[in-house]
């Protein structure tokens, strides 16, 4: 049987981009995991030289490897924010990674006098209770506690809050509400903290609220980026003050 085509041939469009839908809440977890996966892979070999060095090395290379490695991590977390932003957003990284302007930024101040607060009683508990702990000195080179707290202070408030509460909280929100979006995206950043003991996750289960409430009230993780960095920064003026004595 012949086909007989009416009119001319229409003219051939061209193939119009495919239009994807957010991905999942599980796949977004799952990405979680696999990035953290990866940067255990590749660090693994200063782990595992940290690890064995550890007691027989001097202060100074065990904290050299362990400021190297922390540096790692978060390098390798930076590299996941700059994919996984334009991911959520199709393609504007700002808007993935809920890079705004600070709402209310009033509340955000006062959150971030309560955490600068609860520093003060947990080092002024330290003060009371183990005296031996707050006066303890280390040997470690100036040099090497200074970029340890850099990255502490500065690299890993920048690269913990934009992988959780960045891109993840961006694409959690397009499936679910702020209560689950805030508890998964608190337990997913304390998970990686275990590998300090059970007392200190129990420790930021206090500041992890206080970062939720404020990505949620702030409108932007610049809001959880400037708290987190106020508390890291308060946890090390002791340790300042015991490198300076020495």
């Amino acid at each position: 049987m012949t086909i007989v085509q009416d009119g001319p041939p229409k003219p051939v469009k061209e193939s119009e981009p495919l239009i994807v839908g957010p991905e999942s809440a599980r796949r977004l977890i799952v990405v979680v995991i696999g990035w953290f996966l990866l940067a255990e892979a590749v660090l693994f070999p200063i782990g595992f030289v940290h690890g064995l060095t550890k007691r027989a090395s001097p202060p100074t290379l065990s904290h050299l490897l362990f400021t190297v490695r922390a540096f790692g991590l978060d390098i390798v977390l930076l590299y996941a924010v700059s994919i996984r932003g334009r991911i959520v957003s199709g393609g504007d990284r700002r808007l993935g990674l809920g890079v705004a302007p600070i709402a209310r930024l009033p509340i955000i101040i006062g959150l971030s006098s309560v955490v600068v607060l609860y520093v003060a009683l947990l080092d002024f508990a330290v003060y009371k209770y183990r005296p031996d702990l707050f006066f303890q000195s280390s040997s470690v080179p100036l040099w090497i506690a200074l970029l340890n707290s850099f990255g502490i202070i500065l690299l890993a408030p920048l690269a913990e809050e934009l992988f959780f509460r960045g891109w993840l909280w961006t694409g959690l929100r397009k499936h679910w509400g702020v209560l689950p979006t805030g508890l998964v995206t608190a337990v997913l950043w304390l998970l990686p903290h275990l590998g300090r003991g059970i007392g200190a996750v129990v420790l930021l289960l206090f500041p992890a609220l206080i970062l939720t409430i404020a990505r949620q009230v702030g409108k932007s993780v610049r809001a959880t980026i400037f708290i987190h960095a106020i508390y890291n920064l308060t946890g090390q003026i002791v340790v300042f003050l015991k490198l300076f004595q020495n």
